[in-house]
C-alpha cells in the first residue's frame, strides 16, 4: 500500500474518449451543503443540526503549458462530461466520477523562478459515483 499522492490524475470522458487533462498535480473533493437547524425546545437547550442540499465542490490544481496553452479545455462556464479523479493513474475505476459538473471559477499565476499554475474550482451537477479506496 502507497500512501503517496505521485500517480493521480484527473481525465475528462469515457470509454475510448477519455482524455487525461495535462500536468494536473492535485484535486479535492468538498462534500458539503446546507446545514439546518432543527432545534426544538424538547432538546434542552441544546443545538439539533439536520443536513439539507448535498453541493459538491471539487478543485484542481494544474501546471499551465505556455507552449502549448493546455489546458485550454477548462475554462469558468465550461461543461465538462464525465469528469473522474483517480487516486493512481493505474487504478481501475476512479475514486470519483462526476457524469456532469460545471466549472465556476478559473484562476492562473505564475512567479518568476516558478511555474504557472492553474486553479479550477468545478461543482457536481446531480448525483456522482464515489469508490473506497
Amino acid at each position: 500500500m502507497s500512501i503517496s499522492g505521485k500517480y493521480l490524475t484527473v481525465t475528462v470522458g469515457s470509454g475510448v474518449g477519455e482524455v487525461e487533462v495535462a500536468d494536473n498535480y492535485a484535486w479535492s473533493v468538498d462534500q458539503g451543503g446546507d446545514n439546518l437547524d432543527r432545534t426544538t425546545g424538547a432538546d434542552g437547550g441544546k443545538s439539533r443540526t439536520d443536513v439539507g442540499v448535498e453541493d459538491t465542490k471539487i478543485d484542481i490544481k494544474l501546471y499551465l503549458d505556455i507552449a502549448t496553452g493546455q489546458p485550454s479545455l477548462v475554462r469558468r462556464g465550461t461543461t465538462l462530461t464525465n469528469l473522474n479523479l483517480y487516486r493512481a493513474s493505474g487504478d481501475a475505476d476512479p475514486a470519483y466520477t462526476f457524469p456532469e459538473a460545471l466549472v465556476l471559477n478559473r484562476r492562473e499565476g505564475g512567479e518568476v523562478r516558478g511555474k504557472l499554475e492553474l486553479f479550477c474550482q468545478i461543482t457536481a451537477q446531480g448525483d456522482y459515483d464515489e469508490n473506497d479506496p
